[in-house]
């Protein structure tokens, strides 16, 4: 009786503790089969769930559970996708061939049916596919809506040009569960050149084209100009003749010649110049050393900066300084502003009009007559200065 007794307490043992193994194994696979949703993704869990239910769900935010052998679980990003747009060269509604490149963000629509189409296109792909196929079908629609705009659409009012490509592009990009986060228009080129199809009547000219063209003349007019100065200046027939000139009214003419660009930026302008100050210099050269460094203060002036221009007579000559504030010039170009062609930042003075001769010009033209120049910079203000024979 009692022998049995224990063989059943012992059997009672073992099969709890086979109970509580099992449960232990079933609970470890539950907790293996249950996936957590990240941050911007969702979890696509597919397999069949019966005859009237889609053979996948959608899961957003905390987790879920997945059936094993029965379902798979993929996520899928939500995150925004960037890319580069470029167009093949593609003729406007005129005929003038332009090129446009810009920069497009996309993401997975984040509505239920947005997830659907983007799971029914891209579960199975990677983001690479996903980014392929946008950038593709925004290229192909960038194309479309450059052939249905004019030129002067497309120079003057790029946001036409934005929103005729959100239009063409939203409901293929719909169905593929994705839309246009941003997209921006960052060059447009033309291989015809804007001047013939001005020429050739495509464009039809107006007061604003006519500016932007005299400003670009100008700007040529100066390089030429310049260039001109610095084979005058290696020239083989010498120096010009150094004559004592009133400076301070030489400082004040180039003053007013450079006043309306001072102005059009609302720069403050200071000037500290005293009275009947004199120096040895050819006056035209001084007129162009001048000119040349009041324009470079203007050009790297931010809007509503300061720029200042000073004179001092000293032992061993005439010392004038143009100081701006604005970006610094690093320590590491400074000792090279002076070069021919030299520019700090390529694109930026590029886009300024800069062309890396207007202080080697001023170097030359001051060296012929004896004197010497100089720079130096910190984070917030540029002086450059230089110094005549009295």
């Amino acid at each position: 009786m009692v022998i049995a007794l224990a063989a059943g307490i012992v059997a009672a043992i073992i099969a709890g503790g086979a109970l509580l193994v099992l449960a232990l194994i079933a609970f470890a696979i539950w907790a293996h089969q249950y996936t957590n949703v990240g941050p911007n993704e969702v979890l696509i869990i597919s397999g069949r769930r019966g005859r009237r239910k889609p053979g996948y769900r959608i899961v957003r935010g905390g987790g879920t559970y997945v059936r094993p052998f029965r379902e798979k679980v993929q996520r899928l990003s939500l995150e925004l996708m960037q890319f580069d747009v470029r167009s093949a060269e593609t003729y406007t509604m005129h005929g003038v061939a332009v090129q446009v490149d810009g920069v497009c963000m996309v993401k997975v629509n984040s509505s239920d049916e947005g997830i659907e189409h983007a799971a029914t296109q891209f579960l199975s792909r990677g983001r690479e596919d996903i980014v392929r196929t946008a950038m593709q079908a925004v290229e192909g629609h960038l194309r479309g809506a450059i052939g249905a705009l004019s030129i002067e659409d497309i120079y003057r009012e790029r946001q036409r040009l934005v929103a005729a490509v959100r239009t063409l592009a939203g409901p293929d990009l719909e169905r593929m569960g994705l839309e246009i986060v941003s997209l921006t228009v960052r060059n447009v080129t033309d291989k015809q050149g804007y001047l013939e199809a001005l020429r050739d009547g495509v464009v039809t000219p107006s007061r604003e084209q006519f500016s932007s063209l005299h400003e670009e003349v100008e700007r040529l007019v100066r390089l030429a100009r310049s260039l001109d100065s610095l084979a005058a200046t290696n020239g083989e027939h010498g120096p010009a003749a150094a004559l004592e000139i009133d400076l301070e009214q030489s400082l004040l003419a180039a003053v007013d010649v450079a006043r309306p660009g001072f102005d059009i930026k609302a720069i403050r302008f200071q000037t500290r110049i005293p009275s009947g100050l004199r120096a040895r210099t050819d006056p035209d050269r001084a007129a162009q050393v001048l000119s040349n460094l009041l324009q470079n203060a203007v050009r790297y002036t931010p809007r509503e900066g300061r720029v200042s221009l000073s004179a001092e007579a000293r032992r061993d000559g005439v010392v004038v300084t143009v100081e701006n504030s604005g970006e610094g010039i690093p320590a590491a170009d400074l000792p090279r502003v002076f070069e021919r062609f030299y520019r700090v930042d390529k694109s930026r003075d590029s886009a300024r009009g800069g062309a890396g001769v207007g202080l080697a010009i001023v170097k030359q033209l001051i060296e012929a007559d004896g004197g010497e120049v100089g720079a130096d910079s910190a984070p917030g203000l540029t002086r450059v200065w230089f110094r005549l024979p009295a």
